[in-house]
């Protein structure tokens, strides 16, 4: 599995429980704004990484 595809999978993983997350405790409640906090950061690796090798 290549970087990019494990990128792909937690981002995917961290989206849905941000969505979980926000439907029980609304979208500005803590906890979803730290799941949604740590999607930014692997969004922003990913495409971090997804530059590097236009390179």
């Amino acid at each position: 599995m290549t970087t990019n595809q494990s990128l792909n999978i937690k981002i995917e993983s961290l989206r849905k429980l941000m969505i979980e997350t926000a439907r029980i405790h609304g979208f500005s409640s803590p906890s979803t704004v730290k799941v949604s906090q740590e999607l930014d950061e692997l969004l922003l690796l990913l495409i971090r990484e997804q530059n590097t090798k236009k390179m």
